[in-house]
């Protein structure tokens, strides 16, 4: 079953919605809005451009996935639990003699 967006003023009873996933639905109810938009003879004029906008910069926000420059790896990944591990590994052996 698909959430949709209802209020309540009565926050004891209404189901808990995180931002993130009223982002998401905020952007599917602007989707259909626009489908319906586009069958209507007198929409707005610029109307379905704003809309288009708006989803675009949504969905870029909703699907945004930092690049590893972002994160600050540069050019080189982070190091994996396994290759931080071996080293530890080696690093104690070496110690040990």
């Amino acid at each position: 079953m698909k959430a949709t967006l209802t209020f309540s003023s009565n926050k004891d009873y209404a189901p808990v919605v995180h931002d993130w996933e009223r982002l998401e639905l905020i952007r599917d109810e602007l989707r259909e809005i626009q489908d319906r938009e586009l069958e209507r003879m007198d929409s707005l004029p610029g109307l379905d451009n704003m809309l288009e906008e708006v989803i675009h910069m949504l969905t870029e926000c909703i699907d945004y996935e930092p690049s590893d420059e972002e994160m600050g790896y540069g050019s080189e990944p982070p190091i994996t639990a396994a290759e931080m591990h071996s080293a530890a590994w080696a690093q104690k052996q070496e110690l040990r003699k």
